[in-house]
């Protein structure tokens, strides 16, 4: 290259800093501001609570919210147990062990502007900790030490105990940024600037909390529900059968190593279950394009992002899971063709190729 060109090349890198450092410094009040995110703060927690009853209590039927006996009768179902704190603090606590030692990929993030342009390094083990992940969870489920159904029993409880800790964790995020001096991008206004995050970079040993919180723990947990209650179905109608006097066929495993009931679970969980796991897997095996993401680059860790990945997203898009469970055990299960559910599942996996390519 000339000397010309070589000083064009510097003067863009040098535009293109100044727009980024711009770009990263620039106070904007998004979500109706300080009085918005305010609302959305207390709203969220009691929209997830409202829907959850209503599917668990209701049929689904959305109720009258102003109803004090709606509340009093489906708050019980949710009141968090000490199981269901040792399940899902024992879920996190697992995650953040399999992110922090096993084996994967490092990649560089963007450079952030904040730190002079440095790219912040992350282990992407995906991959690893899912396998793992499922490894365990069948050797714990067959040994009888923890049967996956225990997640959709307590999932009430769960949930709850998945929004409050989505609060601790922001409170305590927020503190400490401000305590040692680790803010960036503060607004002025105290719950704006607990909505939004206090912290861009929050990491723990070699973990960046804000990546590990958004793969880690929404995804995997939405598809352990589902294959709770896909679990659930299968034993509901086995039982079922049993009391019917009708023979449950037995597969042999492994040159009959291992031997099981036949999968009994309605097609359409099924479905539902094999989606979740396709999605998982998928965000498992591209993980190392997440640290150049949005998210990670310029959103801060606040409780936008962590009340969303800790609770919202696995207790809210979970709903299809549990309204086909609930209509099996009301012995009124969900029943569709056999070519219409076999279209189905060749549309989800034809839509899968295409989407898990183009994404590689």
């Amino acid at each position: 290259t000339t000397p010309r060109d070589s000083a064009i090349s510097k003067s863009s890198i040098k535009i293109d800093t100044q727009k980024d450092i711009a770009r990263d410094t620039a106070i904007i009040y998004e979500f109706g501001g300080p009085v918005g995110v305010a609302l959305l703060m207390i709203g969220f927690p009691v929209l997830m609570s409202y829907l959850f009853i209503c599917l668990g209590s209701h049929a689904g039927h959305l109720k009258n919210p102003f109803d004090m006996e709606f509340w009093s009768d489906g708050l019980r179902t949710i009141f968090p147990s000490w199981r269901a704190i040792k399940i899902y603090l024992g879920f996190n606590a697992f995650q953040y062990v399999t992110a922090a030692s096993l084996p994967g990929v490092k990649v560089l993030g963007l450079p952030v502007p904040s730190l002079g342009g440095k790219q912040l390094e992350y282990l992407c083990n995906g991959v690893a900790t899912w396998y793992v992940d499922l490894i365990l969870i069948f050797v714990l489920h067959e040994g009888g030490y923890f049967p996956i159904t225990s997640v959709v029993d307590e999932i009430g409880p769960i949930m709850s105990v998945a929004m409050i800790w989505g609060v601790i964790v922001t409170l305590a995020t927020y503190v400490v940024g401000v305590v040692s001096g680790k803010t960036h991008r503060m607004s002025g206004s105290i719950l704006y600037d607990i909505f939004m995050g206090a912290v861009l970079n929050p990491r723990i040993g070699n973990v960046d909390l804000k990546m590990w919180s958004e793969i880690r723990i929404p995804w995997k947990l939405l598809f352990f529900i589902s294959l709770s209650a896909a679990v659930k179905d299968h034993e509901i109608n086995v039982a079922r059968s049993v009391d019917a006097g009708i023979p449950t066929q037995v597969w042999h495993l492994f040159g009959g190593l291992l031997e099981m009931n036949a999968i009994q679970t309605s097609p359409p969980l099924l479905f539902m279950t094999l989606a979740h796991f396709l999605y998982v897997n998928a965000c498992m095996k591209g993980e190392e394009c997440i640290p150049t993401t949005w998210d990670i680059f310029y959103e801060k860790w606040g409780y936008m992002l962590i009340f969303w990945n800790f609770a919202g997203v696995p207790f809210s898009y979970c709903y299809s899971s549990l309204y086909l469970l609930n209509r099996s055990l009301d012995n009124n299960p969900i029943d569709h063709s056999t070519v219409y559910i076999i279209s189905l599942f060749i549309i989800l996996m034809a839509a899968y190729c295409v989407w898990d390519t183009a994404n590689s």
